[in-house]
């Protein structure tokens, strides 16, 4: 026997049930407050060599934090020419704090590479940036590229 408003009946458990659903989810985002969004990238790299010597990587790192929790962060850069690794600098404290939302570090970078005792006109710099968070977890990794042009 079936009756006519049994229907309605498992409509409304099932809406019950979306709805406990909805409320355990907000539940487990609240305590959960570490949860960071944040968008990275490296603009306008660019590689100059005055003479045969000193190489000038000149770069940005726009940072974002779209989360609705505050980070602090540092980075390892890494530079490396044709593939061979020519200097690395270890971040030692957490650079900065983003406060949550929507802020955003614009950091502009001009690091002095040292003696390369040769030319490396025309070959290509590749910097990589490992972010880390203030305990010094891996956050994520970006690399971007540029030819080195000579100055005379």
């Amino acid at each position: 026997t079936r009756y006519p408003d049994m229907g309605d009946i498992n409509q409304f458990d099932k809406k019950e049930l979306a709805s406990q659903s909805i409320k355990a989810l907000v539940g487990v985002s609240n305590e959960n407050p570490a949860e960071i969004k944040y968008d990275i990238e490296i603009t306008n790299l660019n590689a100059v060599q005055q003479g045969c010597y000193w190489i000038y990587p000149k770069y940005f790192i726009n940072v974002q934090n779209t989360g609705n929790t505050d980070f602090a962060y540092s980075f390892k850069k890494t530079y490396t020419i044709d593939g061979v690794v020519i200097n690395e600098y270890i971040p030692t404290a957490s650079k900065s704090n983003l406060l949550a939302p929507g802020a955003t570090d614009k950091i502009e970078i001009i690091d002095h590479l040292g003696m390369t005792k040769s030319c490396y006109d025309g070959k290509t710099l590749n910097v990589k940036l490992d972010f880390y968070d203030k305990d010094i977890k891996p956050i994520l990794t970006k690399e971007s590229s540029a030819v080195i042009v000579k100055q005379s």
